[in-house]
């Protein structure tokens, strides 16, 4: 009885021994889509970070006035702020002729 345990307990580890080689197979067949995949995710994760940062420190996307006036204001890139400890350096209103 202890020999036919242990030889299902073999067939067992043999068989999922198998399994697993057969998985690692076919997800080695789909490396470059993997990959891909991958790389597509890093990128949506990165845009996501900028945009949640953007809206909680009301950034605004900048409108171009090509009719000579000057823009309303608006707030300074997110880079004047981190880098200078909230006091803008960057001009708030722009004008483009």
């Amino acid at each position: 009885m202890e020999a036919r345990i242990l030889g299902a307990h073999d067939k067992s580890i043999q068989l999922e021994s198998v399994l697993f080689e057969e998985v690692r197979k076919q997800v080695a067949d789909q490396l470059v889509r993997v990959q891909s995949t991958a790389s597509a995710l890093a990128q949506l994760d990165v845009l996501n970070s900028f945009a949640r940062i953007s809206r909680q420190q009301n950034y605004v996307c900048p409108e171009v006035n090509l009719g000579g006036k000057d823009c309303a204001e608006r707030k300074p890139p997110p880079c004047c702020g981190s880098v200078i400890g909230r006091r803008s350096v960057c001009s708030k209103r722009c004008t483009v002729r």
